[in-house]
């Protein structure tokens, strides 16, 4: 007996030859491709069914389904939800996001900036734990950014930065973080999970932030452009789910125009300009 979903990440295959030879299709994928039908368990019951709705739509041919309803996942405080009955979100960074090479791997500065941002306007809020928020993002050169840069905000607001000023959540005046006056999530940034789309299958959190790093005027995707990568990111919040990238970059994609295009038919956009105006 096999279990398992051939529409998420294939093994990680180090060797090109071994990919070559096909090694990088895992025998569950290779039975299905043979012609083996499987048995479909068609009903989710981890995310809000507006989150899983494309990926039902696009991947699973329309026939996965919801288990849980929009009330038994409410949407979370701290972040202009464009519509709050649709908790998920593509935030536009802009001509000012750019990626930048580092060593093998690449990172965007800008966007991660952008992405904390979020994370501390939402924890602000206090709608949830800094454990039931998860960061994923592709590069692991932009997981190691996002775990310093966060490790920096959490000894300014741990009081280690000598009262220096906390960015407010969207109508909450500038709060100064004086010494010995730690905000819970400040004490420990290792709490907060911050790992790669790789590494985040099979995992779930309540609110998941994804930074997409790639912005270039060539419209170069890289492995973004994996169906099956797409999948899993959309796929592990259970309350609200925020994307960080470049739609100029991404919209080269075809799956992620598609992706784009519904985000637009259902209200879930925010261009660079309503980002600035709202936070």
């Amino acid at each position: 007996v096999l279990a398992g979903d051939h529409c998420q990440l294939p093994p990680n295959v180090q060797s090109q030859e071994a990919e070559r030879r096909g090694l990088s299709l895992s025998l569950y994928g290779r039975l299905v491709r043979l012609g083996l039908e499987p048995f479909f368990l068609d009903t989710q019951f981890r995310s809000h069914p507006k989150l899983v709705e494309f990926v039902a739509a696009e991947i699973y041919g329309g026939k996965l389904k919801s288990g849980v309803t929009g009330a038994d996942r409410p949407t979370l405080p701290g972040f202009p939800w464009p519509d709050p009955a649709v908790p998920l979100a593509f935030v536009e960074m802009g001509p000012n996001s750019v990626e930048q090479v580092e060593g093998e791997s690449k990172q965007n500065s800008f966007e991660g900036e952008k992405v904390l941002d979020i994370l501390q306007a939402v924890l602000d809020a206090g709608g949830c734990k800094i454990t039931d928020i998860g960061i994923i993002t592709p590069y692991v050169a932009q997981v190691r950014y996002l775990r310093s840069a966060w490790q920096k905000r959490c000894r300014i607001a741990g009081g280690a930065g000598g009262g220096s000023p906390q960015k407010p959540a969207p109508g909450k005046k500038r709060k100064q973080i004086g010494q010995g006056e730690a905000l819970e999530w400040a004490k420990d940034p290792r709490d907060l999970e911050i790992s790669s789309v790789d590494s985040f299958q099979g995992r779930e959190k309540e609110l998941v932030l994804f930074s997409a790093v790639r912005a270039n005027r060539g419209g170069r995707v890289g492995f973004l452009g994996d169906w099956r990568r797409l999948n899993v990111m959309l796929t592990r919040a259970k309350r609200g789910m925020i994307v960080v990238g470049s739609g100029a970059t991404l919209r080269h994609d075809a799956l992620w125009q598609s992706w784009l295009e519904w985000c637009e038919r259902n209200g879930a956009l925010i261009d660079r300009r309503a980002w600035i105006d709202t936070v």
